[in-house]
């Protein structure tokens, strides 16, 4: 009989699916399986703003997909995510995260999110230092982990998306361009950083069905789309266990 010491799974959350991968551990932490699949039975692109939506879902994919006593991350998407670069009269993180909760677009609601922040450069003499900030609602971030922890998982960690791109494609000044069906997330991207995220709902009038997920960089100072190759993180894992489509981005979480 089979022992797995360790079984972890990644859950997307976007605004009409939720993209999921299971990896599973032996004793020795080598990876021994991993399946990729996306729940696409969610008919209302706002359900992440619902309470009582979120956990009727969560509860519902936690279920069919077995994932009960799993170790879980979370990846969250779409237009609630905010992410932008600020310019802070802090150097160190405390400093930081003191100074933007008095800047847009955090000034007043600091407590109606949850966020955090990152210096992109080392001082250069000046006052006003460059910080990226990742927030996202409070209320649906605490929903989703209540949901989880009632189902019997442990929340390992929770990231934004252009996190994840950030840190696996990230290597160019242009921008990302990322299709999920007929939905865009585009990302700036400057300086190896991705700087800003907005996510266009509907924005592809058409799709070929069996091409609806790609992703695409246009460089500055040029007018073509090219493919993201640089710092292709997941090529190898990919090619191994064949997962394709939106889990193939979960695939180094």
């Amino acid at each position: 009989m089979k022992k797995w010491a360790q079984k972890d799974v990644v859950l997307w959350l976007s605004p009409h699916a939720i993209h999921i991968i299971k990896k599973e551990y032996d004793w020795l932490h080598r990876c021994r399986i991993v399946l990729g699949d996306t729940y696409a039975e969610i008919h209302n692109a706002r359900w992440m703003e619902e309470k009582d939506t979120i956990q009727a879902v969560l509860q519902h994919v936690l279920e069919i997909y077995d994932l009960c006593g799993w170790s879980l991350s979370l990846v969250l998407s779409g237009p609630l995510v905010l992410w932008q670069l600020c310019e802070l009269p802090a150097e160190s993180d405390a400093e930081g995260r003191e100074a933007v909760v008095w800047s847009e677009p955090l000034a007043g609601k600091e407590t109606e999110y949850i966020f955090d922040i990152c210096r992109i450069h080392k001082s250069d003499g000046q006052d006003m230092h460059p910080w990226i900030l990742g927030a996202y609602p409070r209320f649906a971030i605490e929903t989703v982990c209540k949901a989880a922890n009632d189902a019997g998982l442990r929340v390992r960690n929770i990231l934004l998306l252009p996190g994840v791109i950030n840190n696996q494609y990230a290597g160019t000044d242009g921008t990302f361009f990322l299709q999920e069906h007929k939905d865009l997330h585009v990302m700036e991207i400057k300086e190896g950083v991705v700087i800003s995220y907005a996510f266009q709902q509907g924005a592809i009038s058409q799709v070929d069905s069996t091409e609806w997920f790609r992703m695409n960089v246009k460089e500055i100072a040029t007018q073509n789309l090219c493919q993201p190759v640089w710092q292709k993180k997941t090529e190898q894992f990919q090619h191994k266990w064949h997962i394709q489509g939106p889990p193939s981005l979960l695939g180094t979480i």
